[in-house]
């Protein structure tokens, strides 16, 4: 039979319950960096049309430009706004020297999401076993019903936690899309 050290299952555990929402930030996150439609969404209703002498087609390429250019590291700015048929000189050279900045941060982003999954995978499915074979039977299910009082107990910190996490990226994409429509 299968067993884990009681240390183990602990440390494990609490790389889930960190990984697990870190994950789901990342994840979230990084769907709305590489989605274009997101920042066109963003700024209709700032009217960056009027501000910036651009049509909204103009607009729209350049964002899918901006979407390519975090998508592919390899990717200059000025090669992924030509590729996408926008000009090439939409920013300036501080501006480029920026949003490679900004490509650097969702570049941690996008490890963070993979590190963060492989936890949630390779823990889950290390502990998932374990604990149904070891802590069901050999306690007669006497552990899995503490961890159930437990979790009612306690378990309320972490899913207020997550809700304020998530809670304001939700909101935003729901606020824009009910403006939109």
């Amino acid at each position: 039979m299968l067993s884990i050290a009681w240390p183990i299952k602990l440390i494990v555990a609490v790389l889930l319950a960190l990984g697990t929402p870190l994950a789901i930030l990342s994840w979230l996150l990084l769907a709305l960096i590489f989605d274009p439609t997101f920042y066109l969404e963003t700024q209709r209703p700032q009217q960056a049309d009027l501000y910036s002498g651009y049509s909204w087609d103009q607009i729209s390429r350049v964002d899918d430009g901006i979407a390519l250019y975090f998508s592919d590291n390899e990717r200059s700015l000025p090669q992924a706004l030509t590729q996408a048929g926008a000009a090439s000189d939409t920013f300036n050279e501080r501006e480029i020297k920026h949003m490679g900045d900004v490509r650097g941060i969702i570049n941690l982003f996008v490890t963070l999401r993979a590190v963060t999954t492989a936890v949630i995978l390779v823990g889950g499915g290390a502990l998932g076993p374990v604990w149904r074979m070891d802590d069901v039977v050999s306690s007669g299910g006497r552990r899995i019903v503490g961890g159930i009082a437990h979790y009612h107990r306690y378990g309320y910190r972490c899913r207020a936690g997550l809700q304020l996490a998530v809670h304001p990226v939700s909101s935003a994409i729901v606020h824009q899309r009910l403006l939109a429509a």
